[in-house]
């Protein structure tokens, strides 16, 4: 519930683009541009509305920056997200300890020893940063009684403030990892949960989408050795991207779609990284 209440909240934020219509699709605000970031944005096709996709926003032939269209059917992203998504439901109930192991990503303890040397390095900077203060401090009045010069003192007090703001983009950034390091285990059970909860799950749903996934890249559709393959790189909620083992009998979805021209596009899953 947490985490569905987590998942609300930020999608909250995420305006669905509808149609000149009115309708949107439960896609929409998932999708990015592999290449550029932006949004795809929902369509139907003008001379069949059957057939719906999305496709940059940033296209350059729609005045934005971006070079290709990334060009994708609705039907396909279903069949290739279900399908995934299934493949994941089996690597979590055939083979619990890869899949605990594969989505927290590397050991408990390596996560602590991590954690304790982020902990240390801040305690460091956060003493510096104190020291600095009556360094400040004390080169201040010297100044006021004429110890020391007011061109010395704006020299050394410079120093001094370029130092503490290096520092505090520092501490900002090692409490960031550290409260990130604190809250992963927690994020990582209920990821855990959420999956053993959609495991006889024969559909894909709104809900579904929105509770295991954070968002999902596009990339540009390519021709590969005379065949065309669609890649797309989905991040899970709380966890991020996830490598199944090729060495499992999980066999990657089968899912190719008859797309523009009649030309013949296959799924294929882009090299994973967390």
């Amino acid at each position: 519930r947490a985490v569905y209440e987590q998942v609300q909240q930020k999608r909250g934020k995420i305006r669905k683009r509808r149609t000149n219509n009115g309708e949107h699709n439960m896609f929409s605000g998932l999708l990015v541009c592999a290449d550029c970031g932006s949004n795809l944005h929902f369509h139907f096709n003008q001379g069949n509305p059957e057939i719906k996709y999305f496709n940059c926003s940033n296209y350059k032939g729609n005045r934005g920056t971006c070079t290709s269209t990334h060009y994708v059917r609705v039907d396909f992203l279903e069949e290739v997200v279900l399908g995934e998504i299934r493949r994941l439901m089996k690597f979590a109930s055939l083979y619990e300890d890869e899949f605990v192991k594969a989505v927290i990503g590397h050991s408990k303890q390596a996560e602590q020893t991590d954690r304790k040397l982020k902990e240390k390095e801040l305690r460091t900077l956060l003493a510096r940063d104190k020291e600095l203060d009556g360094l400040f401090e004390r080169i201040y009045e010297d100044n006021v009684s004429g110890k020391l010069s007011d061109d010395r003192f704006a020299k050394m007090s410079r120093r001094y403030e370029d130092e503490q703001k290096e520092l505090s983009e520092k501490i900002k950034k090692l409490r960031s990892e550290i409260e990130k390091q604190s809250s992963r285990s927690m994020t990582t059970d209920m990821f855990i949960g959420l999956v053993r909860k959609y495991t006889r799950a024969r559909k894909l749903t709104p809900r579904m989408l929105n509770e295991l996934i954070e968002k999902i890249e596009v990339f540009n559709a390519e021709k590969i050795d005379g065949v065309w393959e669609q890649r797309l790189r989905i991040h899970y909620n709380c966890v991020g991207t996830i490598e199944i083992p090729t060495v499992l009998p999980l066999p990657i979805p089968e899912v190719s779609v008859n797309t523009r021209k009649g030309v013949v596009v296959n799924y294929a899953p882009c090299e994973l990284a967390v």
